[in-house]
């Protein structure tokens, strides 16, 4: 599927113009460039008319092109059946200008600024914010998984601005969602076109692909643990007390202790437990656990994609003669944002763990193939050398038990000579456990025990000694 999206303005400022593609002979005349790109693919390229998905976004502010001052003044119990009526209308002179054969889709897009009515002699002020905008854009693409393409030759500059981020957070939100499986299929691509200020039949528009890039990194998202509870700022919002705020700020959706433990929480334990070489985290389902059900991701999800509808729920006008203002609170975009690539983490995380580590035992050849893999992926070859020392020696010492024998690592060391008696296990002054812990691949002689197996010599279980999980797991949630 390639969805081919544009920011429209008023239909009166587009006449027919004639578009050429690099390597195409002839060019294709057409009132709007996204209709060229319709064309091409469809007649030159030859792809399903089914399989290309034609969305227009239409500014709020255009309203005033439609909508009479009579209308107006009763904007503030009707504004949505207003934006309703002004989208049908538009929608209609749209059809009629490129023509009832070409499937599409019609959105009203958040406005920033003052427009004045020439038709009917009144002005609206939209109070917005381009995080608002950013939002909407993000949240209502957040599922093309195949092509997008973003036709920017139309459209105020804050749009432009703002499908730039977009495009950029929707690449970094996808291939978070497959970093540990490598399996990245989204591309994005912007069309640019020449202004077009009074087309001539003689003349022509070059119309060229720039693919949109973005480094994506294995880190967890967010910096402060204490700082992103909340998706919207009521400061801003105009009310008559802050009591009123208060309210209002009550209502809204926020981050809970249920998605802290079961969302946020399983990401920062399991990107700590890669990045920091714990590859016995895995296996021990008191440290790391993804359940299989989806409902809680999918709920959420779903509560994301419909957070713009509060900002109509809450929307607050002020209406003076020919003059309307429109209010509406502030997205805490970094905070969304930010909880969509925890999601999306979570959800590679979660497929990693289901097929990779549920149900299989902690022996060393699991870790071995499962791990070198994995690290080997995501550019972590430090911890692969590590890491492989160290089963290396826990292999050794693994010969020395018998079959079905199950010993402290600490103390099949002792046993062997390689710790010396007058050791001093706690002197503080020397030694630093937590240290030591995360240098030997979270696989301290002290905290595991080895397990040799029945009827096959080469298997070996390595297991944390269970005393020692909850401050293991402590450790990995708090590295530093």
């Amino acid at each position: 599927m390639i969805t081919i999206i544009q920011v429209l303005g008023s239909l009166r400022s587009y006449k027919v113009a004639n578009f050429k593609f690099i390597n195409e002979k002839e060019p294709i005349p057409a009132p709007l460039s996204s209709i060229a790109l319709y064309k091409y693919y469809t007649e030159i390229k030859k792809i399903e008319k089914s399989s290309i998905k034609l969305i227009y976004y239409v500014p709020e502010s255009l309203i005033v092109d439609y909508i009479n001052l009579s209308e107006i003044n009763d904007l503030a119990n009707n504004y949505q059946n207003a934006l309703k009526k002004f989208k049908e209308q538009y929608t209609q002179g749209l059809t009629n200008l490129i023509g009832s054969e070409i499937s599409f889709e019609t959105k009203i897009i958040h406005s920033i600024g003052v427009y004045y009515s020439r038709n009917f002699n009144y002005t609206i002020t939209f109070n917005n914010y381009i995080e608002n905008i950013i939002s909407q854009f993000l949240l209502d693409l957040l599922d093309i998984n195949d092509q997008l393409v973003v036709d920017i030759s139309t459209g105020f500059n804050f749009y432009t601005q703002a499908l730039n981020e977009v495009t950029r957070n929707l690449l970094v939100y996808n291939k978070l969602k497959n970093i540990l499986q490598n399996n990245f299929k989204l591309k994005i691509q912007c069309s640019i076109v020449p202004p077009i200020i009074s087309p001539q039949p003689s003349w022509t528009y070059p119309i060229t692909f720039l693919e949109v890039r973005a480094k994506v990194f294995f880190e967890f998202p967010y910096q402060n643990l204490n700082s992103f509870e909340k998706f919207f700022s009521v400061k801003e919002f105009p009310t008559e007390n802050n009591t009123e705020k208060g309210e209002i700020g009550k209502q809204l959706p926020q981050i809970k202790n249920k998605d802290k433990n079961e969302i946020i929480y399983p990401v920062l334990t399991a990107i700590n437990a890669i990045k920091h070489n714990c590859p016995l985290a895995f296996f021990t389902k008191e440290i790391i656990k993804f359940d299989k059900n989806q409902n809680l991701l999918n709920f959420q999800l779903g509560n994301l994609k419909n957070l713009m509808s509060l900002t109509e729920q809450f929307i607050n006008f002020e209406v003076n003669d020919n003059n309307i203002i429109i209010y509406r609170l502030k997205v805490k975009k970094t905070n969304l944002v930010n909880y969509l690539f925890t999601i999306a983490l979570h959800q590679s995380l979660k497929n990693f763990y289901l097929s990779e580590i549920d149900s299989k035992p902690p022996e060393i050849s699991n870790i071995e193939k499962i791990f070198e893999t994995l690290y080997s992926n995501l550019n972590l070859g430090t911890n692969k050398r590590f890491l492989a020392r160290d089963l290396k020696f826990i292999k050794i010492m693994g010969e020395k038990l018998d079959k079905g024998e199950e010993k402290q690592l600490n103390l099949l060391k002792s046993s062997e000579g390689l710790i010396p008696k007058n050791r001093i296990e706690d002197d503080k002054n020397f030694s630093d456990q937590k240290r030591n812990f995360f240098a030997h691949s979270g696989l301290l002689s002290d905290f595991i025990k080895l397990k040799k197996g029945k009827t096959n010599d080469e298997k070996l279980e390595i297991n944390y000694i269970e005393k020692n999980i909850k401050l293991i797991k402590s450790w990995i949630e708090n590295p530093e």
